[in-house]
């Protein structure tokens, strides 16, 4: 074939190593869903949360980002002609706002400011457009290990079932009850996902601590064996004897 060759390119240096001690890195461009496998999903969520529990200026840095984007929330103002029906507008979105999602336990603005952390930390955050039995309208947050595919169906990428074009069509959510796992098929119409994806062809993103986790894993080892070490050195008294005095 007329150009391929088996080797690289000499022109672009930097797909070549550039000496024996560099690290090479494995893999080869490809679909965004073959790189963002649901394994490496699920044990990147795992990994982040534990990081964002246990590291302090991880926590901070994700609650600081938070609360300067959210800050009073999302105050929409009615364009409404007529003004007795603005006000009636914006009246309508400042009660919903006190009791927006289905258990009731907060705001909007506290809704948002757990959604920034979620997307930052997990990668996603699902919510679930619903209402209630009176039928007032309510949104239920679905955390982003929850929404997973069902065993065997081929036609979920993820928990996300697209059309040919691309285009998500259901959510699979995943619950766990009495007889163990199940899955419950939303479709696209009823159902919001915050992501912030980095690729075209991509629906679910990764964590965004996704390329600090290792320098922060080794960081947080080192630290702990560390200390561990000033520990044992404080708590243990050594005397050294030779077998004869120095000159």
């Amino acid at each position: 074939i007329k150009g391929f060759s088996w080797g690289f390119s000499e022109h672009y240096e930097g797909a070549s190593l550039s000496g024996n001690n560099q690290i090479p890195i494995n893999g080869r461009a490809q679909d965004y869903e073959f790189d963002l496998d649901p394994w490496t999903r699920e044990n990147l969520i795992t990994i982040a949360r534990v990081l964002y529990d246990n590291v302090g200026f991880i926590h901070g840095a994700i609650n600081e980002n938070a609360r300067h984007t959210v800050g009073e929330g999302i105050i929409p103002i009615s364009d409404a002609d007529d003004a007795g029906i603005a006000l009636d507008h914006d009246d309508y979105w400042a009660t919903w706002c006190d009791i927006p999602e289905l258990t009731q336990q907060w705001d909007f603005r506290k809704v948002l400011e757990i959604t920034s952390k979620g997307v930052d930390v997990d990668g996603v955050v699902g919510f679930l457009l619903t209402e209630t039995a009176t039928g007032y309208p309510q949104i239920q947050a679905i955390p982003a290990h929850r929404i997973k595919s069902p065993p065997g169906d081929e036609s979920f990428t993820d928990g996300v079932k697209l059309n040919a074009v691309g285009r998500p069509v259901a959510y699979s959510i995943r619950s766990v009850g009495l007889e163990g796992w199940t899955y419950k098929i939303i479709p696209a119409s009823s159902f919001v996902l915050v992501a912030d994806v980095d690729r075209f062809g991509g629906v679910i993103s990764p964590s965004a601590l996704t390329p600090a986790i290792i320098n922060m894993r080794d960081k947080k080892d080192i630290l702990t064996y560390e200390k561990l070490g000033v520990k044992i050195g404080s708590a243990l008294g050594i005397k050294l004897k030779t077998a004869q005095a120095s000159q």
